[in-house]
């Protein structure tokens, strides 16, 4: 740490002080006020508006450019395709420019000719057509243009035709809708196009051409079809030594992409013209197409042998090597040009960006530099430096040359525009303003600046501008999925990537939301019978209750009718009596016992009348159920058809929904603030059966969310499923004009929630029942209908049951029928996922790809690549594996397939060691193999040896020789996605008991074959390695072991046990952007050991790693080491084992290592390492430590032999290793 402090203090001023330059730099550009200068405006040629193919504004051609040296500005636009756009759309690339004046253009492209009308003619490419502004589609094919040179392999200078012009803001687009004949794709290549203008029949080029552009554009020398391959292969019977028509043929098959074909007749063309250049760089080419790099890059380096002036071809060779990642070729074919054509620029600058990509910072700065002073004081140099700097992708570094060049030169305005569009092209808009503001204060205001000024900033926002209207009518059509289509591939390919995928995630939410909504429209009679079902359910699970309480009422009533017909009997025979005795007939004291008699009477024929109408109202209802149960029948019918014909149609595919990956989109969805993802998760929900959370997704608001028209109707449905009728019911009668034209079963339900409504028992009628001498009878029938409302209040709940089974059913294949449809999309959103490396959600779209399209070749190489970056290898495997079987030569499979299974292979090591020091001397042998299982399981097994001679034994009963053996198993569980390893570990030490004699006399009796696997000890060892690596610089890595203390496992030593714990943090130090810590990283290590005889032992360390060589070739890395350690014990143990005291040890020292190649298959690593330092004991006085270790090996295809050697010493203490070693892989290749 205190290292890292003093390279910061010396670190800090040297920033502050670049700086204060910097700022210097920018006030020294702006001239002082009053002191304003006449700018030079920029040489420009208006007779020519050159676009390039990759600069559209919006375009679903390809993901991004493809790289092509021979291309303008190295970049190309390709389409190139066999699969239909999603709802028939077609393929286009949309273009906006400004014209100063108006007039007459031809337009020109670079790029493939259209495929001909004529179906006489062979069709390499597919037709097109232009739109211009918003005029009608001019269609062209191959009879519609003039074709006039061939400038790159498949790229052609055609004519279309003359347009007519206004001044000011254009847009054109191309589209690509009809396929090529030869294999039906969609095929057309656009690298750039250029508006001429003419003035009457007279082309005005003007000067400062561009660099691509036709040489002769009155050349018609191939202005002709295409001739079929077959007739070019009777042109080349006829006339074998014609070497055009190799030439011409083998280009038809590059279109095609048929490279072998083309390698097989370039051959054969080279056979009859060695020396011909033109066939040679299309050999190299076309195998550098078919993905063969080593002999491509070989046939580059054949051909710059023979013709080194060929300054072109230096750079391609050398930026393609570079764009495949192959450094050293790249760095050697630049600095090999270099020596043909010194101080070139673009070679120095293409040579310091391969440094920098093989992560050479130093070197490359350092070429950057020296194409920086080469060019100085010369404007035109440092504009080209500046150039090759945004064309090979690093704008931040033209940024910085520009702002230099306004210093130098501030009177090129020139300068401070590409500048100010750099600052705009990176989104830094307030960088871009200030840039404006300096061109108005540097520069003496006149008309033709101003004018200039005002162009300069039309061009630069009609990118903006025309986005813009897209954001608009999506505002005011936010159901276009076309257009948001259109405006998902316009934000990603003007580099707004994130809002590029949310606008496929909503156009894909869209979709979802279209399918339910049909769903829902085809599934009205299954759901009518659902919510149905739910009155009747909620209907006949009340009856029960009802009719306890209504017989507990009659019985009650009659209990009360009995004793008001006692209470009058005996009131009139009193009176009677008081008749037979001629008495005064007695009052009743209180009300009338008859009219008591008489409203007891008419209670309990109001019950009986109540209760007898419940028993009507059960039975029409469940007649009326029962009616509702055939349609349910005809409706079950009808859906076992439809999942008959389901099955048979996905039979093949074997599909199934992956409900967790649907799910999970939707509520990403939902996060992101979009209502339709939340209806849908809320009718998932109901559908299968969760109402309660079904009414909270339907009732969730937000005030920034557009509100779906049907949320309301789920509202209803979901209350209703869960037998809250009342408030379903008190929502149909709030609900809107709008959610009842939307559904008109809502009237129905009301009806039927109605009819079934038993609290309210005044539609008995009138009509009072008398016959009380039924009251029996009738209390049976309702302890009859108590039991039997159950159980038809079971057979609604089955019926629901197969209702919902058959909505759910139904929901499935409308989701695969969703699918379906929107997989074109969900590739294409793959690939923008893939792009910005979210690789967990570009799995998940593949994965619903392949579902619908398992045969998808190139959906499952993407799918493989993702795994294998995700660091799923073993699926990977697996999807290459699946690639290869399809198509053996596609994309290179066998190599990626064969390039990760020897990188994750299984292996088998051997190794051993002799080590001696002041007491012992011990001979380690050991072996292991590793079988890795998948990306997750794998297992280790391991066999090792020690055979420990004590010659100054530290205790008084140490054996003079003994053997240790040690068999163990460990299983590496890798949790990848969390960047997480766990290893438990289990096995067993043992000393063989015959060796652990120490003479021959100590024997005794006959010596058995059995007793050879007889052990005196056997001590078990368990263990467990956790690693992570949370991110590319942290490594953590924590180990707890329980075991025998090592050093005790002797005959005759005391037993002592372990448990010991260790912590091992790494940190690289590339974050701090500074070349001295690009290689540099530091070291944190600390182990406690608790043993059983009380004693603790402790070991804590800190290392720092400085690097200061790191050569990629020959490949020599050098660093500079710095240690400390500190170990101490509770207890000083003099006998069995090292207990230190207080240990300090602070050494510093030097790593080398390097590797050199041999040849393809052969190679050598060298290491050394040598240190020195201070070691103390007990704080007391400090001797000197040396430590040196030296390894060699040698690398031959898969295997490894090492042999190396290590010494250290103290002043009373030396110890001395020599260990030689032999690991081989043993990957499963493909075709190897």
């Amino acid at each position: 740490f205190w290292i890292l402090f003093v390279f910061a203090l010396f670190i800090s001023p040297d920033i502050s002080a670049q700086e204060e330059k910097v700022e210097a730099d920018t006030e020294q550009a702006e001239p002082a006020a009053g002191q304003r200068i006449e700018a030079q405006l920029p040489r420009e040629n208006t007779n020519i508006i050159f676009i390039e193919g990759e600069d559209a504004v919006s375009t679903n051609f390809n993901k991004e450019p493809i790289l092509n040296y021979g291309c303008s500005g190295f970049r190309t636009l390709q389409l190139n395709r066999s699969r239909e756009r999603q709802g028939g759309a077609v393929n286009y690339a949309n273009y906006v420019f400004y014209v100063t004046e108006p007039g007459t253009y031809e337009l020109w492209y670079g790029g493939t000719p259209p495929g001909p009308a004529d179906d006489l003619y062979p069709s390499f490419s597919s037709p097109f057509s232009y739109i211009l502004d918003n005029r009608e589609a001019e269609t062209l094919y191959r009879e519609d243009i003039t074709v006039v040179e061939e400038y790159a392999p498949s790229y052609f200078w055609c004519l279309a035709g003359d347009l007519e012009m206004e001044s000011g803001e254009h847009t054109i687009t191309f589209e690509v809708s009809e396929k090529r004949r030869y294999d039906s794709r969609y095929y057309f290549y656009l690298d750039a196009f250029f508006l001429l203008r003419k003035e009457g029949n007279i082309r005005i080029t003007g000067t400062d051409l561009p660099s691509h552009f036709p040489k002769d554009m009155d050349n018609r020398t191939i202005d002709y079809p295409f001739h079929t391959i077959e007739d070019y292969q009777i042109t080349i019977r006829d006339n074998p030594k014609e070497i055009r028509a190799y030439i011409e043929l083998s280009s038809i098959y590059t279109l095609v992409g048929d490279y072998l074909s083309a390698l097989k007749h370039l051959k054969r063309a080279a056979l009859i013209e060695p020396e011909n250049t033109e066939v040679l760089l299309l050999i190299a080419k076309n195998r550098i197409w078919k993905g063969d790099l080593t002999e491509g890059l070989k046939n580059y380096r054949e051909l710059l042998l023979k013709i080194p002036q060929m300054l072109a071809i230096w750079g391609e060779a050398g930026k393609i090597a570079a764009w495949t990642g192959r450094y050293e070729e790249s760095i050697s074919f630049f600095e090999n040009g270099l020596i043909q054509f010194p101080g070139n620029l673009s070679l120095v600058i293409n040579l310091g960006l391969t440094h920098l990509w093989a992560g050479d910072t130093k070197e490359a700065e350092k070429l950057f530099q020296q194409a920086e002073d080469s060019a100085a004081g010369e404007y035109p140099l440092l504009m080209e430096l500046a150039a090759v700097y945004l064309i090979n992708g690093y704008p931040e570094k033209a940024i910085e040359l520009y702002e230099k060049i306004t210093t130098a030169f501030p009177e090129q305005l020139e300068a401070y525009l590409l500048l100010e569009a750099q600052y705009i092209a990176t989104g830094n808009k307030q960088q871009a303003d200030n840039t404006g503001g300096r061109i108005l204060a540097a520069f003496i205001t006149t008309e033709a600046l101003r004018r200039y000024l005002d162009i300069f900033h039309k061009k630069q926002g009609l990118k903006d501008e025309l986005i813009g209207k897209y954001e608009a009518r999506i505002l005011e059509e936010p159901d276009n999925l076309d257009l948001r289509e259109t405006l998902a591939q316009t934000y990603f390919w003007n580099g707004k990537h994130q809002k590029g995928i949310e606008e496929y995630l909503n156009i894909i939410i869209n979709h979802a939301f279209a399918s339910f909504k049909n769903l829902d429209q085809d599934s009205f009679d299954l759901l009518q019978l659902i919510d149905r079902g739910y009155l009747y359910q909620n209907y006949f699970q009340e009856i029960p209750l009802l009719i306890r309480n209504k017989s507990k009422e009659i019985n009650g009533q009659r209990g009360a009718y009995s004793s008001a017909q006692k209470a009058y009997q005996n009131f009139m025979d009193k009176v009677r009596a008081a008749k037979e005795k001629g008495a005064e007939p007695p009052l009743p004291t209180g009300e009338d016992p008859q009219d008591t008699l008489k409203a007891e009477e008419e209670k309990l024929s109001r019950l009986l009348s109540e209760a007898i109408y419940m028993l009507n109202h059960f039975s029409e209802s469940a007649n009326s159920y029962a009616v509702q149960q055939k349609k349910t029948e005809e409706i079950k019918s009808a859906a076992n058809e439809q999942k008959e014909l389901f099955h048979n149609q996905t039979r093949a595919i074997h599909w199934e929904w992956n409900k967790h990956d649907f799910i999970a989109e939707l509520e990403r969805a939902s996060d992101k603030k979009l209502s339709l993802a939340r209806y849908i998760l809320a009718r998932i929900h109901l559908i299968e059966g969760n109402p309660e959370n079904a009414e909270k997704l339907f009732s969730a608001s937000d005030e920034t969310e557009a509100e779906v028209p049907f949320s309301s109707y789920g509202v209803i449905e979901s209350l209703l499923w869960q037998g809250k009728t009342e408030e379903a019911l008190a929502n149909i009668e709030a609900a809107d004009q709008q959610t009842s034209d939307l559904h008109p079963q809502l009237e129905s339900i009301v009806q039927l929630a109605a009819e079934l409504q038993l609290v309210d028992l005044s539609a008995a009628g009138d009509d009072l029942y008398s016959g009380f001498d039924q009251i029996e009878n009738l209390l049976k029938e309702l302890k009859e209908l108590e039991k039997e409302a159950p159980e038809q209040q079971k057979i609604v709940e089955k019926d629901l049951q197969n209702l919902h089974t058959l909505m759910n059913e139904k929901m499935v294949r409308s989701i695969y029928y969703f699918q379906e449809a929107t997989f074109n999309l969900r590739n294409e959103l793959g690939d923008f996922y893939l792009q910005e490396q979210e690789l967990e959600l570009a799995i998940r779209q593949f994965r619903e790809v392949l579902a619908i399209d398992p045969w998808d070749i190139s959906a499952v190489s993407r799918l493989g690549q993702v795994y294998e970056w995700h660091g799923n290898w073993s699926q990977a495997l697996k999807n290459y594996r699946r690639v290869y079987y399809t198509d053996p030569l596609y994309e290179n499979v066998t190599h990626r397939y064969n390039n990760l299974a020897r990188n994750h292979a299984d292996s088998l090591a051997f190794s051993g060691y002799a080590l001696a020091d002041t007491t012992s001397l011990i001979y380690h042998s050991e072996a292991s193999f590793v079988n890795l299982l998948s990306s997750i399981w794998s297992y280790k097994l391991k066999y090792q040896t020690d055979t420990v001679r004590i010659f100054k034994p530290t205790a008084p009963l140490d054996p003079s020789t003994h053997l240790v053996s040690e068999l163990s198993l460990s299983v590496p569980i890798s949790l990848y996605f969390w960047k997480l390893e766990v290893t438990p570990l289990a096995g067993a030490c043992f000393l063989n008991n015959l060796y652990s004699k120490d003479t021959a006399a100590a024997i005794t009796g006959d010596v058995k074959v059995t007793d050879f696997f007889r052990f005196n000890q056997i001590e078990p060892h368990l263990g467990m390695e956790v690693k992570l690596n949370p991110n590319p610089y942290l490594f953590f890595t924590g180990v707890y072991s329980f075991e025998r203390q090592p050093e005790t496992i002797a005959p005759q030593r005391t037993r002592i046990l372990s448990h010991s714990g260790e912590l091992d943090i790494t940190t690289m130090l590339a974050f701090i952007k500074h070349p001295l810590f690009r290689d540099s990283s530091l070291r944190t290590y600390a182990r406690i050991e608790l043993l059983t005889d009380s004693n603790l032992l402790t070991t804590f360390s800190q290392s720092f790693y400085l690097g200061l060589l790191d050569l990629e070739k020959p490949a020599i890395n050098l660093k500079l080491s710095a240690d400390i350690l500190y170990q101490d014990s509770r207890q000083d143990e003099e006998l069995y084992y090292y207990s230190p005291q207080q240990v300090i040890l602070a050494t510093g020292g030097i790593l080398l290592s390097s590797y050199h190649s041999l040849n393809e298959e052969n190679g050598l690593g060298l290491s050394f390492r040598a240190a020195g330092g201070s070691y103390m004991e007990e704080l007391s006085s400090a001797t000197f430590q040396m430590d040196l270790e030296a390894n060699i090996s040698y690398y031959r295809g898969e295997s490894a032999y090492t042999l190396g050697s290590a010494f250290s010493t103290t002043s009373d203490y030396w110890s001395l290793v020599l260990r030689v070693g032999y690991s081989t892989k043993l990957p499963r290749l493909l075709a190897p």
